[in-house]
């Protein structure tokens, strides 16, 4: 039993890591963009027909990528940014053209640098200024797009920082979790249009999603590890797959001196606005140890202790494959929902030499996790797309580099935006394209 016919091959990236921003086009700056936000990026926005081109011929049957909300409302509160709208419009109409499905995020890191005024996600007003713009999405490019997902690594500003969003100072506990609230509302309601507009079309959530394992056997270590594998993925993953908070919030808030300000009518909100499927990411695993001495390894996304069974990237995250099948497999048993991955890859310091870049890392990276999926597949988990984190480089969100090189089409261009932005395929990219022609049964 391998992957069923028509699955989902395909890549995935972020508007804002990728598009670059650019005066005279109306898009306006985001919340994550530095005071003088006009950066290039890979410059996605004016090559992407170009890219699309090299996607097809890759074989891509999907490509996951988000719409930059500061891009179609620079100003919440006032008139939709029509270049954006046309351009989005065009890039959706070309991936049709081209075989690919659009799997989009409503919200990946794109938020309108005008909502700080109202404390961004800790007011409910910018529920309302969300959904908004959501409409407008669904109106002007709902009839392209049969798959979408809410917001981004939704559980990551809480659980993986401890407190606070995207790097933000620290917050109280209880300012982070009712912003997360306000999110996960947002989030329902636009589950909820999406149904009531298409009813064809599918709403999924994305969840990064990592395998967290006790350093040791004393049992002390292992309720360490239960508390935060509940904390960092099912506080989330339980609201918008069931509707309503899990058993466990309630010792989690009184212990942080969270007071949920939480209404009767967004309950019935959150229990009509279930999602349809679960997507996630996966990079690495962690370790747990309640012991408080030990050191935190560098690199190290949710502050857990060394492997010393598995190596580390050039950044310090763990190389975990196997552990990419126990995440699929929890996520599955947990929530019995179909599963869309949407982020799994390798950054690397690349070298382009003579046209060419001999990325053997990256290949056996692929063939580790996309071998470990497939026996994830044959344990019986229902696994419908793959998008690789990315099929061409971007700027790494946890670097902010370039440099830091995810793709497997890689673009001539450095941090200070310096270079010819020619695209040259991979090795990988070719060890990519032979996996999709054979749906996964050639590794």
């Amino acid at each position: 039993m391998g992957f069923k016919k028509g699955f989902l091959w395909g890549g995935g990236v972020s508007a804002g890591q990728c598009e670059g921003s650019f005066e005279g086009d109306g898009k306006g700056r985001a919340i994550r963009e530095p005071e003088n936000f006009h950066e290039p990026a890979v410059d996605f926005y004016h090559h992407y027909p170009e890219d699309i081109r090299l996607f097809q011929e890759l074989g891509m049957k999907a490509f996951r990528t988000s719409i930059d909300w500061s891009r179609i409302y620079p100003d919440p509160w006032g008139e939709a940014n029509q270049i954006g709208i046309d351009y989005y419009r065009d890039l959706f109409e070309k991936l049709n053209e081209a075989g690919i499905t659009p799997i989009v995020t409503l919200s990946h890191g794109g938020d309108p640098y005008p909502l700080k005024q109202i404390g961004e996600w800790s007011s409910k007003e910018t529920i309302d200024l969300f959904m908004k713009y959501v409409r407008t999405c669904y109106e002007k490019f709902g009839d392209l797009i049969p798959y979408w997902l809410t917001f981004n690594e939704v559980n990551c500003g809480p659980a993986v920082a401890g407190r606070g969003f995207g790097g933000e100072p620290p917050q109280p506990y209880d300012f982070v979790y009712n912003a997360l609230h306000n999110r996960l509302v947002a989030g329902a309601k636009a589950t909820v249009l999406l149904h009531e507009m298409y009813p064809e079309s599918r709403m999924g959530n994305m969840l990064g999603y990592f395998a967290i394992y006790p350093k040791t056997c004393n049992p002390k270590d292992n309720i360490k590890c239960m508390q935060k594998t509940n904390v960092l993925h099912h506080i989330c993953g339980e609201v918008q797959v069931y509707g309503e908070y899990p058993y466990f919030v309630k010792s989690f808030f009184k212990e942080h001196d969270v007071n949920l300000n939480i209404t009767d009518e967004e309950r019935e909100v959150l229990k009509k606005g279930t999602v349809d499927f679960v997507s996630i990411s996966y990079y690495c695993s962690d370790v747990i140890s309640h012991l408080e001495d030990r050191p935190i390894v560098s690199g190290n996304l949710v502050g857990g202790v060394d492997n010393e069974f598995l190596e580390k990237n050039g950044w310090g995250w763990h190389i975990d494959p196997e552990g990419f099948r126990w995440v699929l497999n929890d996520c599955y048993q947990r929530y019995k929902k179909p599963i869309a991955v949407v982020e799994n890859g390798l950054g690397s310091f690349d070298t382009l030499e003579d046209g060419k870049v001999h990325d053997d890392y990256r290949i056996q990276f692929l063939k580790d996790n996309i071998g470990q999926m497939k026996v994830a597949v044959e344990d019986g988990v229902d696994v419908f797309a793959y998008c690789m984190w990315s099929p061409i480089d971007i700027v790494a969100a946890s670097v902010k580099t370039v440099k830091k090189r995810y793709g497997v089409i890689y673009v001539d261009v450095d941090d200070e935006g310096n270079g010819t932005f020619n695209r040259y395929k991979k090795d990988s990219f070719d060890y990519y394209r032979h996996v999709i022609e054979t749906n996964g049964e050639d590794l």
